[in-house]
């Protein structure tokens, strides 16, 4: 039997695709994001938000985060590709799970996965990363991402045919 097939990913929010302590909306998202979804869109993966906070804010938050890299562009062209790759419709569901170890049967539930067909990939190893063992979900711990810190970290990165395999980005 081969391995089976990735269906969802869950990703975690704050401290995974934004920085944690970026409280006036200045900085971007982490690097590769836009990459992954087109990566997860030409396999037929579907990708949405794990956070705990409310998920108002949660889209909020995305929808600000990514206009501030549209407006860091400066070529038309680019910037209208951009606004395909790096939208909060990219995102099939976002799901507020327990402010503990996350549960993400719920996300199972949602899609009628197994545990072998969820993704998570989150900073937080006792939420995130407890939340996946505690189902048998496959994941990735991600360094925090913070406005000081995590920068190294990139969602390109991930190799979603060997999760165990965090693949070199090119600088």
């Amino acid at each position: 039997m081969g391995v089976i097939p990735i269906r969802v990913v869950a990703l975690d929010v704050y401290g995974t695709i934004l920085a944690f302590d970026d409280y006036d909306y200045s900085y971007r998202s982490r690097e590769g994001l836009e990459d992954f979804f087109d990566d997860c869109e030409e396999r037929g993966i579907k990708v949405v938000t794990s956070s705990d906070a409310f998920t108002g804010s949660v889209k909020n938050d995305l929808s600000i985060a990514f206009k501030f890299v549209l407006q860091a562009m400066l070529d038309i062209e680019a910037i209208s590709r951009m606004q395909r790759r790096l939208n909060i419709n990219r995102f099939d569901g976002f799901f507020q799970l327990d402010q503990g170890v996350k549960d993400f049967s719920v996300i199972m539930g949602h899609y009628d996965i197994t545990s072998e067909e969820l993704l998570v990939v989150g900073d937080n190893f006792d939420k995130d990363i407890g939340g996946a063992l505690k189902v048998g979900a496959k994941k990735i711990h991600c360094p925090a991402y913070g406005i000081n810190q995590g920068k190294e970290w990139d969602f390109r990165k991930i190799d979603l045919d060997d999760v165990e395999k965090v693949r070199e980005v090119p600088s």
